[in-house]
């Protein structure tokens, strides 16, 4: 997967928008054998996504605020390294989680790769690859430090992007403050 976060740094760094971005995650996506990605940026004001999951799953993943007891967030705020997965035994869950893994095998997401990335503040992006396969990873090397640097291009670059998207040049509610450096 090495090759794929590389070509997902020099590709990214290329977009001159958020749709060319979203293209060159789904092309990407695909490339590397998997079905779907979800990029997010989890902030306590906002919350940010891009995703190639059905929208369906994704209506019903934000209407029921699936993101407080998903166990791939869970474990990405704890572990925040890149990291492997697939859905649990349905039967040693309950609540909530049950019902988030159920719906999330329903729409052919049942393993993936998620690399997570602080962002500031207590904040936290992540990219996560998504595969109906039971075991989509198999013996795929991720090296830590390249997945982080590019899951970091892709939110700095979207960051650049919805800043410059703003009139006058600044998000919504928030002012630009100058930085100088000696």
């Amino acid at each position: 997967m090495n090759r794929w976060f590389e070509r997902l740094i020099e590709q990214t760094s290329l977009a001159r928008d958020e749709i060319s971005i979203q293209g060159v995650l789904e092309r990407l996506t695909s490339d590397a054998g998997f079905s779907a990605y979800a990029y997010v940026s989890l902030q306590p004001e906002t919350q940010t996504a891009y995703s190639h999951y059905h929208p369906e799953y994704q209506h019903l993943y934000l209407e029921r605020s699936y993101s407080t007891v998903d166990p791939v967030v869970r474990d990405a705020k704890i572990r925040m390294e890149a990291f492997a997965w697939s859905m649990p035994d349905q039967n040693s869950m309950k609540g909530k989680q049950k019902e988030i893994v159920g719906e999330a095998a329903a729409f052919g997401i049942r393993s993936g790769v998620s690399i997570p990335i602080a962002i500031g503040w207590g904040r936290l992006a992540m990219l996560t690859l998504s595969s109906e396969k039971v075991d989509c990873v198999g013996k795929r090397v991720i090296n830590p430090v390249l997945a982080a640097a590019a899951i970091a291009q892709v939110h700095a670059r979207l960051e650049v992007l919805r800043v410059d998207d703003v009139p006058g040049g600044g998000v919504a509610g928030y002012r630009r403050s100058p930085v100088f450096f000696r």
